[in-house]
């Protein structure tokens, strides 16, 4: 069996692919026992994105419950709405809200789906224009407003189903190749074929334990998850017959957006 601290530093390091707040680096273990690095990426990153996903859920999950058993859902709920939204985007550099941004800008402009994917990833420090900058702050307000709905009805432990099913559907797309590569040359490679499964198992089972006293609403999270990712998979085939960064993180975070308002309808409905 592989040393435990050889996965322990492939999750910190995918952990430092996707979030600016560095975990430290850690050896992979004694020789013959470790995983290394495939073109400068942890090789078992791909499983390890789940993991990284359901970690940053935990890390929002715990604070806010105990405000919430303090001082009451009304103020667990502003709360969640004023830091939890702006935590996850300085937590990824903003990455998700720009590229879906971009996304829609270049969309609403006339461009193709291959032409709106292959653009350069926008900064956020880029001029943009009105409409645009209107857009961002509607979906940034949308999160805003998910994220305070669910943690006012005591329901925060949603953010680790939501966190974990982003990157759940980043870890799909990540198995495609990039654009004009074949379609053996993975965007992030797996050591070994028998693997393959291994990440949708992990989010699986953390969602079970996060939702453990809402499997139906769990479990129809996880069909969501496994759905945005194979729509997102097909639309990617069709448009640049591969996957690279700024798709990566458009359908990731539209994951989480989808997430979150299937969370909102769940917990709030009449029956809830």
């Amino acid at each position: 069996m592989s040393d435990p601290g050889a996965y322990l530093a492939q999750f910190c390091g995918t952990w430092n692919l996707f979030v600016r707040w560095k975990l430290p680096a850690l050896p992979d273990g004694d020789e013959g026992e470790c995983f290394g690095t495939i073109d400068g990426k942890p090789a078992l990153a791909r499983i390890m994105m789940p993991l990284v996903g359901a970690c940053m859920g935990i890390c929002l999950y715990l604070p806010l419950w105990g405000v919430t058993a303090v001082f009451g859902h009304v103020v667990g709920g502003i709360a969640a709405a004023l830091l939890v939204p702006a935590a996850v985007e300085l937590a990824t550099g903003w990455t998700g809200l720009s590229a879906l941004s971009a996304y829609i800008q270049l969309r609403r402009g006339g461009a193709s789906h291959e032409e709106a994917f292959l653009a350069k990833p926008f900064s956020m420090t880029e001029p943009r224009p009105p409409v645009a900058m209107i857009g961002m702050l509607i979906i940034y307000a949308l999160r805003m407003l998910m994220f305070g709905v669910l943690a006012s009805v005591h329901c925060s432990f949603w953010f680790i189903i939501v966190l974990t099913g982003g990157f759940l559907v980043r870890m799909h797309l990540c198995g495609m190749n990039r654009p004009g590569e074949s379609v053996e040359d993975h965007y992030y490679a797996l050591p070994d074929e028998k693997m393959q499964k291994y990440g949708w198992w992990i989010g699986f089972l953390v969602m079970l334990i996060a939702g453990i006293f809402h499997i139906p609403a769990t479990l129809l999270g996880f069909l969501i998850a496994g759905g945005v990712a194979w729509l997102a998979k097909q639309l990617c085939l069709d448009s640049i017959s591969g996957i690279n960064r700024q798709a990566v993180n458009v359908f990731g975070y539209t994951a989480e957006i989808v997430l979150l308002f299937a969370g909102v309808l769940f917990f709030t409905g009449p029956s809830y």
